[in-house]
């Protein structure tokens, strides 16, 4: 049997993680604008968030190398309403795991 909706439809969820760690981001892939995505084919691996529908001023992408160790990091949130409808959905997704954390409000931990 598969994986079932993680909650009954009149709860609201909290997904974090990008589509590749968490597959029930791809039921709201439709809905988002900013969408995190990795680029494996070029020299060095990507992490990237995409902006499908950029605005004059916008990139059309935020990129941080894979392999880099750089501070800098990008993180997405989303709120949309579940399938039904009848509740909400917060997806938190980011370039790395540091920024999902820091898109869900938990502090870092000193490495």
């Amino acid at each position: 049997m598969g994986r079932l909706w993680p909650v009954n439809k009149k709860n609201n969820v909290v997904l974090i993680g990008g589509q590749k760690s968490e597959p029930w981001d791809y039921l709201f892939d439709g809905q988002l604008n900013f969408v995190t995505d990795y680029d494996y084919d070029s020299a060095k691996p990507l992490q990237i968030v995409r902006n499908r529908n950029s605005k004059p001023g916008e990139q059309p992408a935020y990129s941080v190398q894979g392999t880099s160790g750089e501070l800098i990091g990008y993180a997405t949130i989303a709120y949309l309403p579940n399938p039904s409808h009848t509740s909400n959905v917060i997806i938190l997704a980011g370039t790395d795991f540091r920024r999902h954390r820091r898109g869900s409000g938990v502090p870092d931990i000193p490495e």
